[in-house]
């Protein structure tokens, strides 16, 4: 799967704290629900679940984005649904792009040199960021210099997960 390549950039990736955020999660799967409900929601393959550093992953490459068949990530702490990561087909790009922008406002965004460098050289990353910072459109580029983009949702108080919570 692709997200195998940008796992850690996932999971590691910054959300910082707001006092209000508008995506409570995506679609029907909300941020806090069980991991049972929100599978169920998911409606699509599940593989099995992967130990992340905290809670556990579980990823389909079945999801349904904008009638596309594509993988997306779901992660868990505590039982609870905290993240969801879709890769966004590539003729999708520029439509979520400024769907988000018209729904949500730009929050924060890597340069347009930043941007351009995702395009032209290997293994470079850009973001825009929507929602007070909890939804994230991530363009990436592998070492081949093959660009690929990740739409992100995570939950308000994400940051809020202690480093050692059990899966």
């Amino acid at each position: 799967m692709r997200f195998k390549i940008t796992l850690p950039l996932l999971l590691g990736m910054a959300v910082f704290s707001a006092s209000a955020c508008a995506a409570d999660g995506y679609q029907d799967m909300k941020f806090g629900t069980s991991t049972a409900t929100v599978l169920t929601q998911a409606n699509c393959t599940m593989e099995e679940p992967e130990e992340a550093p905290v809670g556990k992953m579980y990823s389909c490459e079945d999801f349904t984005f904008a009638s596309n068949k594509t993988e997306a990530t779901l992660f868990f702490v505590n039982d609870k649904f905290i993240r969801i990561a879709i890769a966004i087909p590539d003729e999708e790009v520029a439509k979520t792009l400024e769907t988000l922008k018209q729904k949500y406002g730009v929050a924060a965004h890597s340069s347009q040199k930043e941007m351009q460098d995702v395009d032209l050289y290997p293994n470079k990353t850009a973001f825009i960021n929507f929602d007070n910072n909890h939804i994230s459109l991530l363009k990436t580029s592998n070492e081949d210099a093959q660009s690929s983009a990740t739409l992100i949702y995570s939950a308000e108080n994400i940051e809020e997960i202690p480093s050692h919570a059990a899966p």
